[in-house]
């Protein structure tokens, strides 16, 4: 898995730019996981400073992005599909605002973290592996990351620089147990969707070819047809060409014939949307999402897909997104608010969990 996931996520990047299918499927996703924001709610006893707590939130969500072209909810897209395509994503709180709370998130490209780097660590029993450093337990106490991001470098530094793990938050879907970086979600099917857009492209060359009017004159003689411009011929085989309404008169002893290619049979077509559908199970999303497909379904067979498909879609929001991603941030944003004063902490050093406590709506 490690050492797979750099071919396949560059292969997944290059199927969602250029396949309408990829593109669908990672968007699907993304919205599902995300919607319109996974929005926290204080849970703190005290109305008063609950109520302070969540206009706090609200104010922060604007200012939340290092790069400033997203707000807070715009960056869990961002990670959901990132981690959906290239199989991990990073971001780093880190406090360089001016306005109200300065916690801001910075994200990091996958492939910032260089999966390159493997190395045993001289004069301890720690190593190097993907880019992740463990300790002798097996516990990550690092990143080592590029100073610039990848599209940057061909101008910019190759430098590194090690970052705590404490202060750099990696989101990712497990697959196994101690999995050190994450796979794209388009592993299983990239060679599907590779062979369904070169028969998509085949197919639409096959209909062009069917489209074209092609007329083949025959000499009942069997001697050879002269090209224009022969002093010795008295007509042309092709000194003329077909158009709407046209009557030709042909010499003597020729005749014409038509061409007659095939056409794309039910067979083909079944063949193609079983394929689809293969894909869509590779994916995790339902047909009829992926493609947009309402053809063959009632409402019954389409609940049933939507409600597993939710199922799986909460699982992944709550285990994964929230864990490794809000909650974390939630937690920071909260610390830097009550130590900056910007709500009324008193009382957070003695009760720090009534603070903390939060739900979640999407």
């Amino acid at each position: 898995m490690t050492a797979a996931r750099g071919p396949i996520g560059r292969r997944a990047r290059a199927l969602v730019g250029n396949v309408a299918l990829a593109k669908s499927g990672a968007d699907a996703w993304t919205s599902n996981l995300i919607g319109a924001g996974i929005k926290p709610q204080s849970q703190h006893p005290d109305p008063t400073v609950r109520a302070q707590i969540n206009a706090a939130w609200d104010r922060w969500t604007d200012q939340a992005d290092f790069d400033r072209i997203a707000d807070f909810y715009g960056l869990q897209a961002t990670v959901a599909g990132r981690m959906v395509v290239d199989g991990d994503c990073f971001a780093m709180p880190t406090m360089d605002g001016f306005d109200g709370n300065p916690l801001r998130i910075r994200l990091f490209d996958a492939e910032q973290i260089d999966p390159t780097l493997f190395r045993v660590l001289e004069g301890s029993s720690g190593r190097i592996v993907a880019g992740v450093e463990f300790d002798g337990r097996g516990r990550r106490v690092a990143y080592h990351a590029y100073k610039e991001r990848p599209e940057f470098n061909y101008w910019g530094s190759l430098a590194m620089v090690r970052i705590p793990a404490d202060h750099l938050l990696q989101v990712f879907k497990p697959e196994a147990p101690g999995q050190v970086r994450g796979l794209s979600w388009f592993a299983p099917i990239l060679l599907s969707l590779a062979d369904v857009d070169q028969l998509a492209d085949a197919q639409l060359m096959r209909q062009k070819v069917a489209a074209l009017l092609t007329g083949f004159i025959i000499n009942q003689s069997g001697d050879a047809s002269p090209f224009a411009g022969d002093p010795s011929s008295d007509g042309s085989a092709i000194d003329s060409g077909l158009e709407p309404g046209t009557l030709k008169v042909l010499s003597a002893g020729q005749d014409v014939k038509f061409s007659d290619p095939a056409t794309i049979d039910a067979e083909s077509i079944d063949f193609l949307r079983l394929t689809v559908r293969h894909i869509a199970a590779g994916l995790g999303v339902p047909y009829e999402v992926l493609t947009g497909d309402l053809s063959q379904i009632n409402f019954s067979s389409i609940r049933a897909s939507l409600l597993e498909f939710r199922r799986r879609v909460e699982a992944i929001q709550n285990n994964v997104i929230i864990f490794q991603f809000c909650r974390p941030i939630w937690e920071r944003w909260l610390t830097v608010a009550a130590l900056s004063g910007e709500i009324d902490a008193r009382g957070f050093a003695r009760d720090p969990r009534a603070f903390m406590a939060s739900s979640t709506t999407i």
